[in-house]
C-alpha cells in the first residue's frame, strides 16, 4: 500500500481503502463529535466522496505504526460474510473472536469449527467456515464477540437454515 506523504505530515491513502474507512467510520464509529485529547489527524481522499477536498480521519496516539495501518479512534466488528457454513468479520488486527450460532428454535449450533476462538489476520479479518446446518430450517443468528486491548465488541447477524 502506498502513501503519499505532504509537508505537514498527513498520510493520503489509496481511493478504494479510504471509500472503505469513510463507510465504516460513518457507520459504526462514535459520532463525529467527539474529541480526542491525544488525536493526530489522517487525512483521507476518496474517489467517491465530493470533490470538496481530502476528509479528515482522527487517529489515535499520532501517526500509524507502520505502513497501511490506520487505528480508527473507536474499536469495531462489523460482518464481511453470514450465510450457513461460513460466517467472517472486520476488525482490528490481532483481535481475539469468537462466534456462535443460534438456530431457529434457539438452540446453539455444535459444530466445533465454528466454536474455535480466532485471531484477525494482518487485514483485520477473522473467518470460521464449518459444515452447514441443515435443521430446523428458518432464521438463524450469528453472535461474533471481539475482543483487542481491553476494549471488546459483539455484533449479530441473521443467516437462512434450508
Amino acid at each position: 500500500m502506498t502513501f503519499t506523504h505532504s509537508a505537514a505530515g498527513e498520510r493520503r491513502l489509496p481511493g478504494g481503502l479510504a471509500a472503505l474507512l469513510l463507510a465504516l467510520a460513518a457507520g459504526g464509529c462514535a459520532p463525529a463529535t467527539t474529541a480526542l485529547t491525544t488525536a493526530s489527524t489522517t487525512t483521507v481522499a476518496a474517489s467517491s466522496a465530493p470533490s470538496d477536498g481530502p476528509t479528515a480521519i482522527p487517529t489515535r496516539g499520532g501517526p500509524a505504526p507502520s505502513p497501511g495501518t490506520v487505528i480508527l479512534p473507536t474499536y469495531f466488528v462489523t460482518f464481511i460474510e453470514s450465510r450457513n457454513g461460513e460466517v467472517s468479520v472486520l476488525t482490528t488486527p490481532g483481535s481475539l473472536c469468537v462466534a456462535e450460532a443460534r438456530m431457529p428454535d434457539n438452540t446453539a449450533a455444535t459444530s466445533p469449527d465454528l466454536r474455535q476462538q480466532r485471531t484477525a489476520d494482518t487485514k483485520g479479518i477473522a473467518a470460521w467456515t464449518y459444515t452447514a446446518l441443515t435443521s430446523p430450517a428458518g432464521v438463524a443468528v450469528y453472535t461474533v464477540t471481539c475482543s483487542y486491548q481491553g476494549r471488546s465488541e459483539t455484533v449479530q447477524n441473521r443467516f437462512t437454515v434450508e
